[in-house]
Order: C-alpha cells, then structure tokens, then sequence
C-alpha cells in the first residue's frame, strides 16, 4: 500500500471519527442522530441525520480550512433542512457554521 493511499484512509477514518462525535453530541442533546448513510450512487445524505439540520461536518489537518465553501456545499446539498456544518481543526477548535437567520432562530429572536 502506497503512502499516499494510507495517508487517505487516514484520512477518511478522521472524518468518520468525527461524524461519529458529532452524532453523540447530538444524542446527548435529545436527539435520535446517527451518522448518515453516504452512497455511491450519487443520492445525497447529510453527514448526520436525525437533526432537524442538514448537518455536514468537516476534519481538517491542513491549516486553513474553508468553512464558508464547507456551507455553500451544504447549502446545495440540502433536502430544505437549515444547513450546518462542524468544522474540526486538527489539533485545535471546533467551528461551526450556519446562516445568521437559523443562528436567531435557535436562540429565539427574530428581526
């Protein structure tokens, strides 16, 4: 096995490890979540489902991740669900991401 093949499959379990993580925290939370079934077949799933969110998540090992494509690809994605997305900067924080009408939404405010 190649270097570069092992390093991607490094990679893909990160990204797996923190779908999972994801999905507990929702749990927690008071949710059925669990990490969503992606497909080979081209039909879209969010990363976590059984949110009321189309919940995308992202593990990032390079410096400067991109959040903001993370959400436009989210944005497109969606089934009509609200879109956020986890960011997880190796070695670092968790960002999340999501429009500023949901951020209001969630904590109960309207313009």
């Amino acid at each position: 096995m190649s270097a570069a093949s092992k390093r991607g499959r490094s990679s893909r379990r990160r990204g797996h490890d923190f779908e999972r993580e994801i999905a507990r925290k929702y749990r927690s939370a008071g949710f059925e979540a669990r990490r969503g079934i992606q497909s080979r077949d081209g039909d879209e799933a969010a990363d976590v489902e059984g949110t009321p969110w189309w919940v995308e998540t992202k593990y990032s090992s390079v410096r400067h991740p991109n959040p903001v494509a993370a959400f436009r690809q989210a944005t497109e994605a969606t089934d009509g669900r609200p879109p956020i997305v986890w960011t997880k900067l190796a070695g670092g924080d968790t960002l999340v991401t999501m429009s500023d009408e949901e951020f209001w939404r969630l904590i109960g405010e309207t313009e």
